[in-house]
């Protein structure tokens, strides 16, 4: 049996309908679960040529960084100075350490202050019916997903 087939029904319709939309959950969120390429893995996971980390969320390839927002600096490891929205962490990797108000996204959802305040944020990034709704549509677009529970 398929993972589609066990999920609940609601899970199902909400997939089906996200697709019959086109839309694309978290596609321009920063990750914080970065995996770690070892060197076994190769340059390229795809057909295309395109790694992992330029896979978007509906398969597509990008930059690893944007126009509008370039990767952090080394310096940002094991400290927060870098933080403009108060609320940030101390993040194991370069990669992690962005704060929300340095990406365009973030700031057009959240004006001001930290993004996890937005009244949305708890619903739609928090949620175990929609976290396990988006990670079960990335796994049907193809997109590796770390589970982690």
């Amino acid at each position: 049996m398929s993972d589609r087939l066990a999920l609940p029904e609601l899970q199902r319709r909400l997939i089906e309908r996200s697709r019959h939309l086109g839309f694309v959950p978290y596609a321009d969120t920063p990750l914080r679960g970065v995996r770690e390429r070892s060197p076994s893995d190769s340059d390229t996971d795809s057909e295309d040529g395109a790694s992992s980390e330029q896979r978007s969320a509906h398969g597509s390839t990008r930059a690893r960084s944007s126009p509008d927002h370039e990767p952090p600096e080394p310096s940002r490891l094991g400290c927060t100075n870098w933080c403009t929205c108060g609320r940030c962490e101390a993040m194991p990797t370069i990669v992690e350490s962005v704060c929300c108000r340095e990406i365009p996204a973030a700031t057009e959802k959240q004006p001001s202050g930290c993004i996890t305040s937005n009244v949305r944020f708890h619903t739609l990034c928090l949620d175990d019916v929609v976290l396990d709704v988006v990670f079960h549509t990335l796994q049907d677009h193809g997109v590796r997903v770390e589970n982690t529970r």
